[in-house]
């Protein structure tokens, strides 16, 4: 008579055990790397505005303004960018596809050309924005009191126009 082999309980559960903890170290990495993927848009998106601006400010000898795009605050999905906003086709900027941020550029002329560009999203939808910051001081090396952007992007720790800031209120990184 032959003796049927098979496995126990136990090692049945051993083995959901392990599988368990992998998962539990695995998803929540998982979704970080995501998260900073999402994020990754904001610089690139940025420094094309940057390129855009400076230009502009070459064949006009100003920045421009352009209103918060898109117009829906921001949150967890992709939205679509309408570059008819006010200053947009001024700049001649448009992101290829949606977008998970929302831009906005503000400039100051009476304060010697400062200017400030910002992305604002909540892509893991808990409420608290990211923001990402750039921006370029007028000739007198002040920001114009002008140059704010929406939301909880604030100047406080900005570095120049040539570099990107990023708030991290978010926790992401």
């Amino acid at each position: 008579m032959r003796k049927l082999r098979g496995f126990t309980l136990i090692e049945l559960m051993i083995v959901v055990a392990i599988i368990g903890i992998l998962a539990a170290i695995a998803i929540p990495n998982f979704l970080r790397y995501q998260l900073r993927s999402k994020s990754g848009e904001a610089p690139i998106n940025l420094a094309a505005i940057k390129t855009s601006e400076v230009s502009y400010y070459g064949s006009k000898d100003s920045y421009v303004s352009a209103t918060a795009q898109p117009a829906n605050a921001p949150n967890a999905t992709k939205q679509s960018f309408l570059s008819t906003g006010a200053g947009w086709s001024d700049l001649g900027w448009k992101p290829e596809g949606n977008v998970y941020f929302q831009y906005s550029v503000t400039s100051d002329t009476a304060n010697a050309g400062s200017v400030a560009a910002a992305g604002l999203a909540d892509i893991d939808a808990d409420s608290t924005n990211q923001c990402y910051l750039m921006q370029k001081p007028g000739s007198t090396g002040a920001m114009g009191t002008n140059a704010t952007v929406p939301g909880s992007c604030t100047a406080t720790n900005a570095t120049k126009f040539s570099q990107v800031y990023k708030a991290c209120t978010d926790g992401i990184y």
